[in-house]
């Protein structure tokens, strides 16, 4: 457009031309390309050998082969030359669609080459040299390799690897993870709680607009500061320090967007993708996503510990031993926190509470209850340490307590907590040695005759008379530590840390250490201290021969683990413990300690557990806490789609995206400014495994996660490879289409294992699943990994401070598991950890939405589809007919008819839901999500038809079980029935040539994992 005076008012948007080479398909290639294309319908590979092609076209191998390099060329067919027992021959396939090829005269030639290694890769090892060159124009006419030297130049500057192997040669690229170099964040401003006032004001905002299903909303700074009625110019620094920080984003016309709320458009626009090229044919992976906030409050911790401790000097000034083990906790603890550290209220009354009734001046029943790192571990133990201390100033050797542990790395967690503790009241002058024993299963009986199995387990001979020690690392600095054999005091271990030279003569490695000198603390699992009190070699920790005390003190954590028949087992096994401790202790009643983060009524849960009545409960009160607005906890609830763009979706594949989604576009820093580890949790130990192996393939062999942060589609007017983002967000299509992780791509501060990398780069996942049966040096094997997948054996305990995402796939079994596993991240009061779900359509727990009304006897989630939720009421129906016919006839009647209603109710709802959004599309054109409370489905009751319905009937409906074959063994049967059962959820992928790692043919609709 031009003005009066012929001078251009508004630029001229049209792209520049671009030459393109003539397209060189003459009537011979076409023919060719015909008869290819004809020939390969009958060939179960769907290509054609040369030598049928030179017979069908009737002419000279050598013309023919011409004919094909140049289709091959144009990129209509891919030619390939295979080995055979008479010698190489070519395989032609066409395509219906001509692909681009690539040249070594490419300028981006090195872009290119890593971009089919990439595409070639079917599985952990690099792909071979034969499938990368099929992207490229490799040959001549008369068929001879001209691309190889290049590929050899590349490998001399270091770019890619030329492995020979099985006769082939395998191409990997050199570096995967590139590492880049670290910003100087001091230079950084400085946050301020009115910061972070403003960035909860913008995330409130966003999660209402997100939960409506609005996931596109910009917000200006100006409509913020109205919001939070503060001035305009005040609003907008705190905005750009919030940009700076990476909390939010501020793209063209000052559109504000917090980033979290990006994270959850991101999610909610997550595919399955596998190509560059793949994105406007890839299906969708979530159905709905809900997301949900909570502010988090900081204890107040202005408690003076020295007037906690001279207050307990008044009270026992009678003892001096335990003035002194008074005196020398405070240093201890002056030495560790600070010089006049602070503690909580309820730390404090732990304090007293514990000590006083260790010396027969209070209740012995005592349970502690406070959220998950808030401290519960120092309430507890810090007293006993003390109290333990002042035995030993008086005289008294043995055990003085057990702390029982449900899981064993907890008990090794918080082993590592107790050293460090018990290492620095060592190194006050005058205090004694506590020694300390951890008893699991990969504890070895004898150091001097080690087993296979111990060898396996991490006890390896570092130099004589020393072993690595599997069990944790240092607690200074995490570095791994040395087991010295009885290289400590009074004849115990000496652990030795290689980074710092911390140590520690107190600990006692082996059962037959804890059985011969018993630690002043033993830390057994709740299984193991059954087992040692049945076994009468062990009766010293106990109190059972002469000169040795029984225990003063049981705690136990983690109590509300205990129930059911495993909990009634546990709770025979303290009542004998305590009942067999105060025997030995001339009636003198131990003290029986619970700690717990998730019980309503910890008092009653204890004294049921431990048979007594009188319990003392010692919790945070009310006024113990402020608000803080720096902490604040995410949590995204998601709904995996059942079918989409023609193709079957599981929820295998939503977590697997998902966890990739989120990983690298959260805030990833270290130390005070957070964390960057994430925790996958799952209840099967069957599908952890195969989560884990299909996961580790997309994120670290495939980089899927790269195409949206690094392998972008080429340039459409120039056709040249994108490799970065272009940071305006407004306008661009691949961020509207949520093909560009924004923070993923742009972050200069993301932090990994291995220090900072570049966009583009696979994070690390543990080469190995943690579970109960988890051998080795656990807690490296954690330290060195961005990705952990794991069983509840890390949910209740573990503590990591750079654990900043939680991850579910489906919902826990209860509500006490799920608070304890979200609670395993975000370690520090600042910290702002994510929590995600991927929900199960199929399981009665796996929705957020209300529950059906009507069926009290089921509480079936309201999202579950109808002919599942009718499937589930028949039956359940059918039970309460059976147990109405039995002893309590009434009950199995009333459960048998509100089953019934609740099958009429929902069929009559479900068909007016039908009706109301059909005439709502006709009348408006819109189509129209389910109401909440019958499917919960955002795609629209309008367009699911009877056949769609029927298929998806058809695909829920449990999987026929084969009857066992005679003879078969039990343990078989029953392993093929849960492996049949678990098929529905996610289904083994298999590796051949030309599969993509989550299963089915690359680029193809099949179903990913279910």
């Amino acid at each position: 457009m031009r003005g009066f005076d012929e001078t251009p008012v508004l630029a001229d948007l049209k792209p520049e031309p671009v030459s393109t080479p003539a397209v060189a398909m003459t009537p011979a290639l076409q023919a060719v390309y015909d008869a290819v294309d004809k020939l390969s319908l009958g060939s179960s590979y769907n290509n054609v050998p040369l030598g049928r092609l030179r017979q069908y076209l009737a002419r000279e191998e050598r013309s023919v082969l011409a004919d094909l390099v140049a289709l091959h060329h144009l990129g209509w067919i891919s030619l390939q030359q295979r080995s055979g027992t008479n010698g190489p021959w070519w395989a032609a396939q066409p395509y219906p669609q001509p692909r681009r090829v690539f040249t070594h005269e490419d300028p981006d030639f090195a872009l290119r080459v890593e971009e089919a290694i990439m595409g070639a890769r079917s599985g952990r090892k690099a792909p071979y040299y034969d499938r990368v060159r099929e992207r490229f124009a490799w040959m001549t006419k008369q068929g001879d390799d001209h691309l190889f030297r290049h590929f050899q130049d590349l490998a001399q500057t270091g770019f890619i690897r030329l492995l020979p192997e099985g006769g082939g040669i395998r191409v990997e690229l050199a570096e995967r993870r590139r590492k880049a170099d670290a910003p100087d964040s001091s230079a950084l401003p400085e946050l301020s709680d009115d910061d972070f006032l403003v960035l909860n004001a913008l995330e409130a905002l966003e999660a209402d607009q997100i939960n409506f299903g609005v996931f596109e909303h910009w917000i200006s700074p100006q409509r913020l500061a109205d919001r939070l009625e503060q001035p305009r110019s005040a609003v907008g620094l705190s905005v750009g320090r919030l940009v700076a920080h990476g909390y939010a984003m501020l793209a063209e016309d000052q559109r504000l967007r917090s980033r979290i709320g990006e994270l959850a458009r991101e999610l909610r626009y997550v595919k399955q993708r596998f190509r560059p090229d793949d994105a406007n044919a890839r299906p969708y992976l979530v159905r709905s996503l809900k997301m949900e906030l909570r502010d988090r409050s900081k204890p107040n911790r202005d408690v003076k510990l020295t007037g906690v401790l001279e207050g307990m000097r008044h009270r026992f000034a009678s003892k001096p031993e335990v003035l002194r083990a008074l005196d020398g906790a405070a240093a201890m603890l002056a030495g560790q926190w600070g010089a006049d550290p602070e503690i909580a209220g309820f730390q404090q009354r732990a304090f007293e509470e514990i000590l006083s009734a260790w010396h027969g001046d209070g209740n012995p029943q005592i349970v502690i209850s406070a959220d998950t790192g808030s401290g519960k571990t120092e309430a507890a133990c810090l007293p006993m340490i003390t109290a333990a201390a002042a035995d030993r100033f008086a005289g008294i050797a043995g055990t003085r307590a057990v702390i029982a542990y449900p899981r064993v790395r907890l008990a090794a967690n918080q082993a590592q907590r107790l050293t460090k503790y018990l290492a620095a009241l060592r190194q006050i002058d005058g205090m004694p040695l506590l020694t300390i024993g951890l008893q699991v299963a990969a504890v070895p009986r004898r150091f001097d005759r080690l087993h296979a199995d111990d060898v396996a387990r991490g006890w390896r001979s570092a130099a004589p008379g020393k072993l690595d020690f599997p069990f944790f690392g240092c607690p200074e600095c995490e570095a791994p530590l040395l087991l010295e054999i009885a290289g400590g005091e009074q004849g115990a271990d000496r652990l030795d840390c290689l980074g710092c030279g911390w140590r520690f003569g107190g600990w006692v490695g082996s059962k037959a250490g804890l059985m011969e000198a018993p630690p002043a603390f033993f830390l057994p699992t709740t299984d193991s201290l059954h087992q040692w009190m049945h076994n009468p070699d062990y009766g010293r920790i106990f109190g059972d021969e002469a000169g040795f005390a029984a225990p003063r003190a049981l705690l136990a954590d983690e109590i509300h683990l205990f129930s059911h028949i495993h909990g009634a087992q546990v709770g025979h096994a303290f009542r004998r413990l305590l009942h067999r401790a105060k025997v030995n202790s001339d009636g003198a009643a131990p003290l029986a300690i619970g700690m717990s983060a998730t019980l309503g009524d910890p008092a009653t849960a204890w004294g049921r557990l431990i048979g007594r009545d009188a319990v003392t409960a010692i919790r945070p009160l009310p006024g113990e806490s402020d608000p803080n607005p720096r902490g604040r906890e995410y949590f995204f609830f998601i709904q995996p789609e059942i079918e989409s763009r023609g193709s079957d979706i599981a929820g295998a594949s939503t977590t697997i995206q998902a966890v990739m989604c989120l990983a690298h576009g959260m805030r990833r820093r270290t130390g005070s400014a957070g964390g960057y580890r994430t925790l996958v949790f799952l209840d099967s130990i069957d599908k952890l495994r195969r989560m884990h192996s299909a996961f580790v393939d997309a994120e670290e062999e495939q980089n899927l996660f790269a195409l949206r942060t690094e392998r972008y589609p080429d340039d459409p007017v120039t056709g040249t490879p994108r490799r970065e983002c272009c940071g305006q967000p407004h306008g661009c299509d691949r961020f509207e289409d949520g093909e560009c992780w924004y923070f993923a791509a742009t972050d200069r501060f993301q932090v990994t294992t291995q220090g900072s990398i570049q966009p583009g780069s696979p994070l690390h996942v543990a080469n190995q699943p943690i579970s109960s049966a988890t051998e080795g040096k656990v807690d490296a094997l954690i330290k060195s990994s961005d990705i952990l997948f794991a069983t509840s054996s890390l949910e209740v305990g573990f503590d990591d401070p750079d654990m900043t995402m939680v991850f579910q796939h489906y919902a826990p079994q209860n509500l006490a598991s799920f608070i304890q596993r979200k609670g395993r991240g975000g370690r520090g009061i600042d910290d702002r950890p994510m929590t995600g779900v991927t929900l199960s359509l199929y399981a009665r727990r796996g929705s957020p939405h209300p529950r059906v009304a009507g069926c009290p006897c089921l509480g079936a989630p309201a999202s579950v589809r109808h002919d599942q939720l009718a499937r589930t009421l028949r039956a359940d129906r059918r039970c309460g007919r059976r147990q109405a016919r039995g002893h309590n006839a009434r009950a199995g009647r009333d459960r048998a008819g509100q089953c019934h209603a609740a099958l009429s109710s929902e069929r009559s709802l479900l068909a007016a839901a039908r009706l109301w959004a059909r005439a709502v599309a006709q009348r408006t054109g819109f189509r129209v999500g389910r109401p909440l409370g019958l499917s919960g489905g955002c795609r629209g009751a309008a367009r699911r038809t009877a056949d769609r319905r029927a298929r998806t009937h058809r695909q829920a409906a449990p999987p026929r079980v084969r009857p066992p074959a005679r003879g078969q063994p039990r343990k078989t049967r029953l392993l093929r029935r849960r492996r049949l059962a678990d098929t529905l959820d996610l289904r083994s992928h298999g590796r051949r040539a030309g599969h993509s790692p989550l299963g089915g043919p690359a680029g193809s609709a099949a179903p990913d994992l279910a």
